[in-house]
C-alpha cells in the first residue's frame, strides 16, 4: 500500500519565506526542515519544489526534471557546490528562475547532471570519475554535440 501525503503539516515546519500564497499552507515548508525529518510520500522537498515551479509557470516536463535533479543531488550525496546548483541553498528559486528565463539551458544542464550522476561518471563509457576531473569540459562539449546531432 502506498502511503498518502500528509493532510496537515507538523507545527515544527516553517513556511517558505517569500510570502507565496499560490499553494496550500500545508505545502509551504522550508527545505532544511523537511530534509531533516522523515517525509511522507509526496511531501519531500523536491515534491514541494515541483509544485512551486508549476505554480510559477514552469512547463510540466521541465518541472519534473528539476524535481528529479533535486532528489538525485540529495539522495546521491552530490557535492555542496552541485547541491547548491540543484536548489538546496535557496529552496530552488534559482532553478525556477533559470527554467523560466532559459528553459532549454535548464533542460540541458539538468540532463547533463542526471546522465553523469552529478559529475561522477562519463555518460558514454560509464567510467567512474570525480567532480574535479580536468576533462569534464571536453566531455560536456562532446555530449552537447551528440545531443544536438540527434535532435
Amino acid at each position: 500500500m502506498v502511503p498518502q501525503p500528509q493532510k496537515t503539516s507538523p507545527p515544527s515546519l516553517t513556511p517558505f519565506s517569500d510570502g507565496e500564497t499560490d499553494l496550500a499552507p500545508q505545502q509551504l515548508h522550508s527545505f532544511p526542515t523537511l530534509r531533516s525529518h522523515d517525509c511522507a510520500y509526496g511531501s519531500y522537498p523536491w515534491d514541494f519544489w515541483e509544485k512551486r515551479a508549476l505554480a510559477r509557470g514552469v512547463p510540466r516536463a521541465l518541472a519534473n526534471l528539476g524535481r528529479a535533479i533535486m532528489r538525485e543531488a540529495d539522495q546521491h550525496g552530490w557535492s555542496g557546490r552541485l547541491q547548491s546548483l540543484c536548489g538546496w541553498r535557496d529552496e530552488g528559486r534559482r532553478m525556477i528562475a533559470l527554467a523560466l528565463r532559459a528553459p532549454e539551458t535548464a533542460r540541458l544542464r539538468w540532463e547533463w547532471l542526471m546522465e553523469t550522476d552529478g559529475l561522477r561518471v562519463d555518460p558514454r563509457t560509464w567510467e567512474w570519475l570525480g567532480e574535479d576531473d580536468w576533462n569534464w569540459p571536453q566531455r560536456r562539449r562532446r555530449w552537447l554535440a551528440e545531443r544536438r546531432a540527434a535532435a
